[in-house]
């Protein structure tokens, strides 16, 4: 059983039916979240770092949460057919 569909089954199990069903969660639901971090180029000179403010981040950390089923990318059951 792969992650997202034991953290689904889990959350359902949590909340109960009624309330699972109200938030529109299912098997099919993806939940993990998508965590990737984008870099400030202010900060950045050809791969190297510039920034000399103290504390400062010189990245963005983005965390993203799908709704509805996960999309892969060129897989056409989950674009509809279509290639990107």
């Amino acid at each position: 059983m792969e992650a997202n569909q034991w953290l689904c089954m889990f959350v359902m199990s949590v909340l109960g039916t009624k309330l699972a069903r109200r938030l529109k969660i299912s098997r099919s639901s993806f939940l993990l979240p998508y965590v990737y971090i984008t870099m400030k180029a202010k900060c950045w000179c050809q791969a190297l770092r510039v920034c000399r403010k103290p504390f400062h981040s010189c990245v963005r950390k983005v965390v993203s949460y799908a709704t509805g089923k996960a999309n892969v990318y060129g897989d056409p059951s989950t674009t509809g057919g279509k290639q990107s």
